[in-house]
């Protein structure tokens, strides 16, 4: 559990004689463990992308530099976030689970839309988004985005607004980081405003998206799919609704990962911990 991590993560620090940096992964990092660093620590370092489990505001007033590793799965996320749409594109939850019924149709269930003619919704326009876009920008017709702090234009997708967004895209894919402002932004209200044969997937933080909502809005036809990659709390609950969601793909937290992937997370962070400590 997290309340573990926790502990395991005082005790930790409690052992040591000396701490100049602090590296940690999925551990929470809040007042309790900061409280428990010596005057010698100067770095956070999250050995992952999100720092929703670092009380960032106390960190910093304590005088604590907090960093991540943001670059080390850009290509993973993205090519699994495009894996989902075009699994989802095709139907192949809904046409597998019909065939392992015993059923047998030359057609999915819902009529399909050539890719080629679809719009493309990202939501969060960060370093992943933008690599879902250079991938996708060769498949669909058109790529829109959202974003608070878009960074710099390109000439292959649109700035629009985030209710434009859900309302005018086929398939969404959502990368924006976890605040409070962004908890549960995708909700029941959120859902209802998509097209009925909208797309959406999620890999990138699970308490984006509530789980009740958006298993209502799969099993009630509000939306026609979905694919979710992360879950609030990490370890999806066994009697979570979304279990029993139809023409939803669920998978484990699993889009960061390949083995190049686990080398750069490491290089990264062992980069920054040099270059802050000036070795």
């Amino acid at each position: 559990t997290i309340d573990d991590k926790r502990e395991t993560l005082i005790d930790a620090i409690r052992a040591q004689e000396r701490i100049d940096t602090l590296l940690f992964c999925i551990a929470p990092v809040d007042a309790a463990v900061i409280d428990e660093l010596p005057e010698s620590c100067t770095l956070l370092q999250r050995l992952g992308t999100g720092l929703d489990n670092v009380d960032i505001p106390y960190a910093e007033s304590k005088g604590l530099i907090v960093h991540n590793t943001p670059n080390y799965c850009l290509e993973e996320v993205a090519v699994q976030v495009t894996a989902n749409l075009l699994a989802l594109h095709r139907q192949f939850p809904a046409v597998e689970a019909a065939l392992r019924e015993g059923g047998w149709a030359a057609k999915p269930p819902i009529p399909i839309h050539r890719l080629s003619t679809q719009t493309l919704g990202i939501a969060g326009f960060g370093r992943i988004g933008r690599k879902l876009g250079e991938i996708m920008k060769l498949l669909v017709k058109r790529i829109i985005y959202f974003d608070t702090y878009p960074g710099e234009p390109v000439d292959w997708a649109e700035s629009v607004s985030f209710d434009e967004l859900l309302q005018t895209s086929d398939l969404i894919s959502i990368h924006m980081p976890l605040t409070d402002e962004t908890r549960d932004i995708i909700n029941r209200d959120t859902l209802s405003k998509m097209k009925e044969t909208a797309l959406f997937v999620n890999a990138a933080r699970g308490a984006l998206v509530n789980p009740v909502d958006i298993s209502d809005a799969l099993n009630n036809g509000v939306i026609a799919g979905a694919a979710l990659d992360v879950f609030e709390p990490e370890v999806l609950l066994a009697d979570s609704p979304l279990r029993e969601a139809r023409n939803l793909i669920l998978t484990s937290h699993t889009a960061w990962y390949s083995e190049e992937a686990m080398l750069d997370a490491r290089v990264e962070a062992i980069e920054s911990i040099v270059d802050h400590l000036d070795l």
